[in-house]
């Protein structure tokens, strides 16, 4: 990817074949440009007004005027107003495509693929508006991290509390009901600790309550519940069946908040013979029943919903059980025969889950020393799932390379090299979060680490097909 300097001095481009990424050092933001766009930043950067610019890349391109002022719209405003409070206009045209992704979105509402009106013109985001307030006394803290449980006002301990700790922070759930304290119990059964042998720097309590009526004749009546940090309310109307759904998320979500974090994108991180496997993607892709099969192969999962990188792009382990969505059941059953006897979850979104621990996880997971929770590798891949059982796989042109061969097509997969841009794209898409504002130099170590490893999409027609095609090729960090 190429640099191109800029007379602007908030604004920073970087080409890539016919695409660009174009930074705004006041918005902390990062903008996709089409080949439109970069000749109309161009035009306008050469000192040219609107109406001459608008003419050159008519001419240079073919364009009519009309085609071109849509996109123009957008470029003028990004250029013109980089370095004021106000964010540029909603776009008029989908020719003016300027999918963004910013320092300020959270990993679960952020996507490249929407274009900048999904920001508010009246409202500057803030990075730590993603952060959840649990955080902010620790992160704000002279010493990060490291305040005693006796700081945090945690009550005494009781026969209601659960208490999980998992080296790096532990977890106090105070909670009343006692089947789902059970459940809590036998789930987390390797990370429970007593409250006097609590090693984790951080501890955070929650509270879930019963908001339901106890006693109530009608079959169809189901209790709800709510959970609160703080004696503040961080969920509330939840059932039974999303209590643990609700409570897993927000422990995910905390662990890695109250880390060194630089990125975090969802999806997962695999660890084989020093080789890192990231597998970036929305859910459904068949990004955790992929997790799960490859753990049953050598591979140590890091994390099954959370790519965490740091300044130096070590991954952070998160342990935590693997959410496997009710389609990947009968898969995986005869790899896990645990799952037949766990209980079914829902999310809110009405999936149905069930949790299990995989079977291969790093040594030092849930281990004290903090160090322990950053891993390192040799070499990495970066590659988006994508399971394809509707029909035969059929090998495209433009693959870097395939491992059908002579192997029959229940075990074909194809992989799909990707550009940085593209693969940025993707990973945006699934959701990501920063750890503090964007800045040019975030933007260029991250376009630096896509660039030195392989990265692309595989699709596969099995998890077997997907194991081999990764077996039969491995790639190096240069």
């Amino acid at each position: 990817m190429q640099s191109i300097p800029l007379q602007h001095k908030y604004l920073r481009l970087f080409i890539e074949g016919e695409q660009g990424l174009i930074f705004c050092q006041q918005r902390h933001s990062l903008f996709r440009l089409p080949p439109l766009s970069i000749a109309l930043i161009l035009g306008l950067d050469s000192g040219v007004g609107r109406s001459e610019c608008l003419n050159q890349v008519s001419r240079a391109s073919g364009l009519a005027l009309p085609e071109i002022e849509p996109a123009m719209d957008e470029v003028w405003d990004l250029y013109h107003l980089a370095s004021s409070n106000s964010l540029p206009r909603s776009p008029q045209s989908k020719s003016a495509n300027q999918p963004t992704f910013t320092g300020s979105l959270s990993r679960s509402t952020a996507d490249i693929t929407s274009v900048a009106s999904s920001q508010s013109s009246m409202q500057t985001i803030h990075y730590r508006d993603g952060l959840y307030f649990e955080v902010l006394p620790f992160k704000s803290a002279t010493q990060k991290k490291t305040l005693s449980v006796e700081n945090q006002g945690i009550a005494p301990c009781s026969e209601s509390f659960v208490t999980i700790d998992f080296g790096s922070i532990a977890f106090r759930i105070e909670c009343q009901d006692s089947d789902f304290r059970e459940m809590l119990l036998a789930l987390f059964d390797r990370y429970i600790r007593d409250d006097n042998l609590i090693r984790a720097p951080v501890t955070v309590q929650f509270q879930i309550q019963s908001v339901g009526i106890e006693e109530n004749n009608d079959p169809q009546f189901q209790k709800h519940y709510r959970m609160l940090s703080q004696q503040r309310i961080v969920a509330h109307e939840i059932t039974f069946s999303e209590l643990m759904p609700t409570i897993i998320e927000r422990m995910q979500i905390l662990t890695f908040q109250l880390s060194a974090f630089r990125f975090c994108y969802h999806g997962a991180a695999l660890i084989k013979d020093q080789q890192l496997l990231l597998l970036p993607g929305k859910s459904g892709v068949g990004k955790s029943t992929l997790t799960a099969y490859l753990a049953t192969k050598g591979y140590q999962v890091c994390s099954d919903e959370m790519i965490v990188l740091d300044d130096d792009f070590n991954v952070l382990n998160l342990p935590a059980p693997l959410a496997i969505k009710s389609g990947a059941w009968s898969v995986l059953q005869a790899y896990y025969p645990q799952l037949a006897e766990q209980p079914v979850w829902q999310h809110k979104d009405g999936r149905k889950l069930k949790y299990v621990w995989p079977q291969s996880m790093l040594p030092n997971a849930g281990k004290v020393n903090s160090a322990s929770h950053w891993c390192n590798f040799q070499s990495a891949d970066i590659i988006a799932p994508n399971y394809q059982n509707e029909r035969p796989l059929q090998h495209e042109q433009n693959n870097e390379q395939n491992n059908k061969g002579n192997m029959p097509d229940s075990l074909s997969a194809n992989f799909s090299s990707f550009s940085v841009i593209d693969m940025l794209n993707l990973v945006v898409a699934g959701g990501y979060q920063v750890g503090k504002e964007l800045s040019a130099t975030d933007v260029i170590d991250l376009i630096g680490f896509f660039e030195t490893i392989r990265r692309g999409q595989l699709s596969y027609s099995s998890n077997e097909a997907a194991f081999h095609f990764l077996s039969s090729n491995t790639n190096g960090k240069n």
